[in-house]
């Protein structure tokens, strides 16, 4: 790969006295990222005894303890930023019959409201036919959950449309044009929408739910699998069909039922990991990396080996080869961060505790999946991408620097398009320094198929190839060191 060099004078004549020193340095630091090492750490956190490092769980504690203990060893200044979250999860859901028949949610329907019913109610069902405006508007909707029959995907929108503009109290979607789609989306939503969720407390959006198949916010909306209409409308459906079809759908009789979609939540304790390497200036550059994941499910638990004990075990690694150093022009923080899963909630809460001093930052390098390999680059492995530098020319001059430095892992630019609201980079915990003024380098290595899957394990860890990124990225931070002091 040829590579286009256009330093500025100042940058050139710097990085050629640079290189002297850097000969012997830059040799000393290499020989400090060890392979073995990084496997110890990737082994560590992505095993069983941490069950996938979610927030709020022992595994996670354990995590934070591990990565403490290292920071300790290594001689580093070492503390927990500790903070709260909210944790919010769906309770007690269902939805039952006349005759006592209860409805579990993600079983028999599917629950995609916003309202929630806290304690059990009783409603009304009335039958809505196929949704149309003519049909609907036949029938007394006020305080009324509407159940229609969807002829295609676009039916329960349609019908959402129009019914927001009257009192109704819900929506029952029953696909009667494919039976298999309940199955096949119940499969597909439900981890997503079940799944425990963390917020800052007070945060005005931390109990919207998910949109879903069929659903809008601001109306409960419910998916009913079409084998259990009989029992919930009292005849089956082909029986109401005949109803539709002789345009008698206000001779269906109204059916009572009882509702309860209940919200729950708890206050949670996380927190990030710190450790601090003083320099001699207290201008710092932060070496970040999140250490919780997914968690457990029933018998099964996501290891998150790639995501993101690779970017940790990077992380401890460059902290190893820089501790002890006397002479680092900049302060080093080694900074861990809990609670990126739940939406980079750990480098929010850091950058935006009255102790941080956006001014007294150089920059941020983070580190996040830097194990695998993408699909881009299965002939040519020996990569790490990085992200943010079309925002920092005088970051990405010591990029290119680093890169003509080391031959075994070359720089891929091609994912830096940091302008878009929903880019890769803003998904990163980087970007909540950026929102603060700080310059931000991400590191990756791209997605690969086990990206949040139970099959993200130690044993599929290149480790080559981490140790070539992982040195590479300490070559970026030594150039980086050399700045303040020249």
């Amino acid at each position: 790969m040829m590579r286009k060099t256009n330093y500025s004078p100042i940058i050139f004549l710097f990085f050629f006295l640079f290189s002297l020193l850097f000969s012997i340095q830059g040799q000393t630091l290499s020989k400090k990222i060890d392979r073995k090492d990084l496997k110890q750490y990737v082994s560590k956190l992505a095993s069983p005894a941490l069950e996938g490092r979610r927030t709020g769980s022992e595994g996670k504690r354990l995590a934070a303890e591990y990565i403490a203990e290292q920071f300790r060893r290594l001689g580093l200044e070492t503390r927990l930023e500790e903070f709260s979250l909210t944790e919010s999860y769906r309770g007690e859901t269902y939805l039952e019959t006349a005759s006592g028949k209860r409805f579990k949610d993600y079983e028999e329907i599917m629950f995609q409201g916003t309202n929630y019913y806290n304690e059990e109610v009783e409603k009304e069902v009335v039958f809505g036919g196929y949704g149309r405006p003519e049909e609907l508007e036949s029938i007394d909707l006020k305080g009324r959950i509407v159940l229609i029959f969807s002829v295609d995907h676009k039916t329960g929108v349609e019908a959402y449309s129009l019914l927001r503009k009257t009192e109704a109290e819900g929506l029952i979607v029953v696909p009667v044009d494919r039976p298999a789609r309940f199955d096949a989306e119940r499969d597909r939503m439900k981890e997503y929408t079940l799944r425990h969720r963390f917020f800052m407390p007070n945060d005005p959006n931390a109990f919207v739910q998910p949109i879903a198949l069929d659903t809008m916010r601001f109306l409960n909306s419910y998916v009913l699998r079409v084998a259990v209409v009989k029992e919930l409308m009292g005849m089956p459906e082909n029986k109401l069909e005949q109803y539709i079809k002789t345009n008698k759908i206000t001779d269906v009789p109204v059916v009572p039922v009882k509702i309860k979609f209940e919200r729950a939540q708890k206050e949670v304790t996380t927190a990030n990991v710190v450790g601090l390497l003083p320099g001699k200036s207290e201008e710092t550059i932060v070496v970040s990396a999140h250490y919780d994941h997914l968690g457990k499910k029933e018998a099964h638990y996501y290891p998150g080996a790639d995501d993101n004990a690779s970017g940790v075990a990077g992380m401890l690694e460059l902290a190893e080869a820089f501790a002890g150093r006397k002479d680092l022009p900049y302060t080093l923080l080694f900074l861990a961060f809990a609670a990126e899963e739940e939406g980079l909630v750990g480098s929010k809460w850091h950058v935006n505790h009255p102790d941080f001093k956006a001014e007294n930052v150089f920059c941020n390098l983070n580190m996040d999946m830097i194990s695998r390999v993408d699909a881009e680059h299965e002939t040519a492995e020996n990569y790490i991408y990085c992200l943010g530098s079309d925002r920092f020319p005088q970051l990405h001059d010591v990029l290119l620097k680093a890169d003509s430095l080391y031959d075994d892992c070359f720089i891929d630019y091609s994912l830096n398009q940091t302008g878009g609201m929903f880019s890769l980079y803003s998904m990163t915990d980087s970007y909540n320094f950026v929102q603060k003024g700080v310059p931000a380098l991400f590191f990756t290595s791209g997605l690969h198929p086990d990206y949040h899957k139970t099959t993200d394990t130690a044993d599929k860890i290149n480790y080559r190839l981490l140790e070539s990124r992982v040195r590479q990225i300490g070559l970026v931070l030594e150039l980086l060191q050399q700045i303040q002091e020249n």
